[in-house]
């Protein structure tokens, strides 16, 4: 777990290791679960599955704590000289770290297009994890109502919907036919969708200095 981890690294001994000590001790003994990586693909699309359940199932890719330790010597914090530690962005790593959980929201949202992921990717969810429905432009709980009513009304889903088509995130299959036409089901590619969640896990953690 994360206090293991910083353990590790504060008692990290021995010859160094490429591409880097630190990493090898932080992630030492680790391992991505997948069987909970499967879990998410195969619920991303049941309207019971929340974006609460989603965001506590991310804990199957162990890199996202990388984010989070603050040794001043390796990752985030600050150096001895009172230098604040940035990744290769130039961005602090509690940056890289929040724009790296909402592109995992942004993911959730857009496979759940047809369920609440309009509400959710246009206006965010309130206290409890459940999507904002707003009532007008002067609905208090977000900013910028009226541009957000306007986005969701006037987005072009449909291309969204494309998009995931085409990179494979959703299959169409053949599931009959009716009045002399064939029927179609669009369906989760897991797969996919796993290697999608795996890629955002850590397509960040190369710009850590380290």
């Amino acid at each position: 777990d994360f206090r293991a981890m910083q353990g590790r690294l504060e008692d990290r001994s021995g010859p160094e290791k490429p591409p880097s000590t630190v990493l090898w001790a932080c992630m030492q003994g680790m391992k991505t679960d997948w069987v909970l990586a499967k879990k998410i693909a195969g619920k991303i699309l049941e309207p019971k599955y929340t974006l609460a359940q989603f965001n506590s199932d991310l804990s199957c890719f162990p890199e996202l704590s990388l984010y989070l330790l603050d040794n001043p010597a390796s990752i985030g914090g600050r150096g001895a000289n009172g230098e604040t530690n940035a990744s290769n962005s130039g961005r602090t790593i509690g940056d890289e770290y929040q724009r790296t959980i909402g592109a995992f929201y942004a993911i959730y949202w857009m496979m759940r297009i047809d369920i609440d992921g309009k509400e959710g990717f246009a206006n965010g969810v309130d206290k409890t994890w459940t999507p904002i429905t707003l009532t007008g432009a002067d609905d208090l709980r977000v900013t910028q109502a009226e541009k957000r009513i306007g986005f969701q009304n006037n987005a072009k889903w449909d291309f969204f919907h494309k998009l995931l088509i085409d990179a494979g995130l959703f299959e169409e299959k053949k599931v009959g036919a009716r009045f002399n036409k064939a029927a179609t089901k669009v369906q989760v590619c897991e797969k996919r969708l796993v290697s999608l969640l795996a890629l955002t896990a850590m397509h960040d953690i190369m710009k850590m200095s380290m």
